[in-house]
C-alpha cells in the first residue's frame, strides 16, 4: 500500500497516481442511471458534503464508484480535493434514456407538470433508487431546498414552490414527506421512470373497460325519473358528475353501465391498487389521470367504491391535526373533472361540503320485488340457465347483486345437472354468510291447508281484510294471542288476498348489538316497505318494543321511540305480532288503529279444522267420526291452528292411521300445553 503525503504537497505525478488508484473507471461505461445517481452524488459531495454523516461519505462514494477509497493511505479530505475536479468534470448533468424523454413529455402533456417538475421527479426516483436517504440524516428541508434549487440552477423561492403542498407533486401525491430527506417519491410515480408510457398501457393499467349491459331502459321502468333526470344531465352540463349510492345488491353499477350504453359512450372503470399502504391515494391518481387521458366525447369514468377514499375526509375535516394534503388531493380530484364521472357507493356518510361538489347526489333504492325477479330472469335467459322459481324468489328478497348471481351461474353451468341448483345455492348463501344475512334454505313445497275464515279472533278477521282491500290505505294493526293461534299465518293470508309482497322481520332481524343499530335497522325495514309497497310485518315484536317504564339502558327507550315515529309516518300496511301484550309498551299499543285478539279455537272451528287436516293427511270416514266424538271435541280448549302443523310435520315421519290417532295426538299437545300453565302458576 502506497502512503501519500499531505494532497497539497503532492507533485502531479504523485496526483495523477493517486487518481488512476481511487478512480479507475471509465464513464463512458456507465449506464444512464448510474450516471445519474453520481451527478446527484458528485453535487452534493460538492456543495454539502458536511451533511453527510461523518464516515458515511466513504460508503457513499464506493455505493457509487466500486472502490474503497480507504484502501489509499492519507488524510480523506485532502483525497477528495483531488477527486472532485475530475467527477465534476464527468458528472455535473443528466442524461436520459430515449423512453424516459419520452416519459417525461407524456407527463407534461397528460397531467400538465412542467418540465422543471418532472426533473425535480427524476432527481427523487433517481435519490429513493440508489439508497440514498440513509447517509443524510443530518440534513433538514432547508437544506435540501437549498441542495435541489442549486442542483437545478434556480432561485430557492421557485424550488419552495415547486415541493409546497399546493404545487402538483405533492397534490398528486407523487412526493410524499420523508423525516430524512424531506420528500420520497411514491410507488405510484416510480412507474414514470421504469418502462415506456403510452396512452393505451397507462389506461390499461390504470382501468378497466366495462362490457356494455346486456339491460334495457324498459328493466329500469320502477325508476324511469331518475333515469331520465341523469341522462339529461350528462347530456346537457358541462363537466358532470354523479354520486350514486345505496346498499349493495341494489343495482348501482347496472345503471352506471346503462347509462354508457344509452349514452353510446365506453364506460372505463377506476381499477383499485393493491398497496394498503398507498391504497387511498394511489386510486386518486388512478382517477386523476383517467381524467386526462379519456376524453368527454367517447367516455365516461366509474369510480366504484368511492367510500374507500371518502370515508374519513369528515372526521379530517374536523381534526385540529387535519391532514391538508389528503383533502387537497380530494379536492384536486374533483376539480380535475373533465370527462363524465360517476362515483358509487354504499352509503353517503361523507361529509356535506364534499357532497356539494358533486353535479347530481341521488339514492339508488332497492327494485320491487316483481322487478328483481323480472331482472333475474332476465340474466338467466341471456346466460341459458334456469334455477327454479322459488330459488329465484328468494334471491330477490335478499337483493344479490349481478355480479354474486353471475358467479352463482358459472357454479351452476359447470355443475352436473343433478346438482346445478345445489351449487348455484351454495355460492349464493356463502355471499349472504359475508354479508351478515340469513342463508337461503329451498323447502320443498308442503304448504298446509288454511282457511281465514276458522281463525278464532275477537273481530272478523276476514271482514277487516275486505275493509283495507276496499278503503285501499295504510293501516297498523296489532294481532296479539296465544302462540300458534293463527297470527302470522293470517299476515301472510292477508297479503295473498291484497296481492301485495310481504317484508316479514323476527326481533333476530332487527336487534342490534351495536347501540343505534336497531334503530337504524328499524328504519330500514321501513323504509325497504315504503320503496317496494309492501306489507310490513315485525313478529315477536315484544322482544324490542317492550314497557319504557321498566327501561334501564337509554338504548332501551330510543329503539322503542324509533319504532313509534316510524309507524307515525308510515303510509302501508304494516302488521305486528305478539304473544305477550302486557310485556308491550303501553303507549306503542294505542298507536295502532286496531287490536286484534287471536284465541284457541272454539269448538265449531276446531271441529272444521280437525275435517280439513284429517283430509290433508288423507283419513278416511272424517265426518262421521266428527259427529261421533263431539263430547271430545268439546273438552279441547286451547287447540290452536299451530298444534295441526306441529302434528302434519311429525306425520311425515309417523303418519297416523286413522281419526282416533289424529285426536288423540291433540289430546297429547293440549295435556302438554296445561303441564306448561302449571308450572307457571307454581303447582
Amino acid at each position: 500500500m502506497r502512503k501519500y503525503k499531505n494532497g497539497a504537497s503532492l507533485n502531479a505525478q504523485e496526483k495523477e497516481a493517486l487518481l488512476k488508484e481511487i478512480l479507475p473507471f471509465d464513464a463512458s461505461c456507465d449506464t444512464k442511471q448510474a450516471h445519474n445517481a453520481k451527478v446527484i452524488f458528485t453535487h452534493i459531495a460538492s456543495t454539502m458534503l458536511h451533511l453527510i454523516e461523518r464516515g458515511y461519505y466513504f460508503d457513499l462514494f464506493e455505493l457509487n464508484f466500486a472502490k474503497d477509497i480507504e484502501d489509499c493511505e492519507g488524510d480523506r479530505f485532502d483525497k477528495f480535493k483531488i477527486i472532485l475536479p475530475i467527477l465534476q468534470k464527468h458528472y455535473h448533468h443528466f442524461t436520459f434514456e430515449p423512453f424516459i424523454k419520452a416519459n417525461m413529455t407524456f407527463l407534461q402533456t397528460y397531467l400538465h407538470l412542467k418540465p422543471l417538475e418532472v426533473e425535480v421527479l427524476y432527481f427523487y426516483y433517481i435519490f429513493d433508487e440508489m439508497g440514498f436517504q440513509r447517509f443524510f440524516k443530518k440534513a433538514t428541508l432547508k437544506n435540501w431546498i437549498k441542495i435541489i434549487s442549486s442542483f437545478f440552477n434556480v432561485r430557492e423561492h421557485k424550488m419552495r414552490e415547486i415541493l409546497s403542498e399546493n404545487a402538483p407533486l405533492r397534490k398528486l401525491k407523487f412526493l410524499e414527506k420523508d423525516n430524512y430527506t424531506g420528500f420520497e417519491i411514491s410507488d405510484f410515480a416510480k412507474e414514470f421512470f421504469e418502462k415506456p408510457l403510452t396512452k393505451r398501457n397507462v389506461l390499461h393499467n390504470i382501468t378497466s373497460l366495462v362490457k356494455p349491459t346486456k339491460l334495457h331502459l324498459a328493466d329500469f321502468d320502477f325508476m324511469q325519473e331518475d333515469i331520465t333526470l341523469l341522462l339529461n344531465y350528462f347530456k346537457k352540463a358541462k363537466n358532470p358528475s354523479i354520486y350514486l349510492y345505496g346498499s349493495p345488491g341494489v343495482g348501482k353499477n347496472e345503471i352506471a353501465s346503462l347509462l354508457a350504453k344509452t349514452l353510446q359512450k365506453e364506460l372505463f372503470k377506476i381499477s383499485k391498487s393493491l398497496d394498503e399502504k398507498q391504497y387511498k391515494s394511489s386510486n386518486i391518481q388512478r382517477f386523476i389521470l383517467a381524467q386526462n387521458l379519456l376524453n368527454s366525447k367517447n367516455h365516461i369514468v366509474l369510480f366504484d367504491e368511492c367510500e374507500d377514499i371518502f370515508a374519513d375526509y369528515s372526521w379530517r375535516h374536523f381534526s385540529h391535526n387535519a391532514d391538508s394534503l389528503q383533502k387537497g388531493l380530494l379536492n384536486e380530484m374533483i376539480e380535475s373533472i373533465k370527462v363524465p364521472s360517476i362515483f358509487l357507493s354504499n352509503s353517503c356518510d361523507i361529509d356535506p361540503a364534499l357532497l356539494r361538489r358533486f353535479g347530481i347526489v341521488l339514492e339508488i333504492k332497492i327494485p320491487p320485488k316483481q322487478k328483481q325477479i323480472q331482472l333475474i330472469e332476465s340474466t338467466l335467459k341471456t346466460h341459458k340457465c334456469q334455477l327454479d322459481s322459488k330459488l329465484i324468489e328468494k334471491m330477490a328478497q335478499n337483493n344479490l347483486s349481478t355480479g354474486i348471481l353471475l358467479n352463482a351461474l358459472k357454479a351452476a353451468k359447470t355443475a352436473p345437472k343433478n346438482k346445478a341448483e345445489q351449487s348455484a345455492l351454495k355460492v349464493i348463501n356463502e355471499h349472504l354468510k359475508l354479508q351478515d344475512k340469513k342463508e337461503i334454505v329451498l323447502q320443498k313445497s308442503n304448504e298446509l291447508p288454511y282457511d281465514m275464515g276458522l281463525i278464532n279472533a275477537d273481530i272478523d278477521v276476514k271482514k277487516i281484510s275486505e275493509g283495507i282491500k276496499n278503503a285501499q290505505c295504510g293501516a297498523r294493526i296489532l294481532l296479539y294471542g296465544a302462540p300458534g293461534s293463527g297470527k302470522s299465518e293470517y299476515t301472510k293470508a292477508l297479503a295473498k288476498e291484497l296481492k301485495k309482497d310481504i317484508i316479514c322481520k323476527k326481533g333476530s332481524d332487527l336487534l342490534s348489538m351495536w347501540v343505534g343499530g336497531t334503530e337504524k335497522n328499524i328504519a330500514q325495514a321501513f323504509r325497504e316497505a315504503r320503496e317496494q309497497k309492501a306489507i310490513l310485518v315485525f313478529d315477536e315484536v315484544d322482544s324490542f318494543l317492550q314497557d319504557r317504564s321498566d327501561a334501564q339502558r337509554s338504548w332501551e327507550i330510543t329503539q322503542v321511540n324509533e319504532m313509534l315515529t316510524q309507524m307515525e309516518s308510515f303510509e302501508g300496511i304494516f302488521l305486528a305480532t305478539t304473544n305477550f301484550l302486557d310485556t308491550l309498551d303501553t303507549a306503542s299499543i294505542r298507536r295502532f288503529d286496531m287490536k286484534i285478539s287471536f284465541k284457541s279455537l272454539d269448538v265449531v272451528r276446531l271441529e272444521k279444522a280437525f275435517l280439513m287436516y284429517a283430509h290433508y293427511l288423507g283419513l278416511n270416514d272424517t265426518q262421521e267420526f266428527v259427529k261421533t266424538h263431539r263430547q271430545d271435541f268439546a273438552r279441547l280448549s286451547n287447540i290452536c291452528f299451530g298444534d295441526f302443523a306441529l302434528i302434519v310435520r311429525e306425520a311425515r315421519f309417523n303418519p297416523p292411521s286413522h281419526c282416533e290417532m289424529l285426536l288423540e295426538r291433540l289430546y297429547a299437545e293440549s295435556a302438554l300445553k296445561d303441564s306448561q300453565k302449571s308450572k307457571r302458576m307454581g303447582f
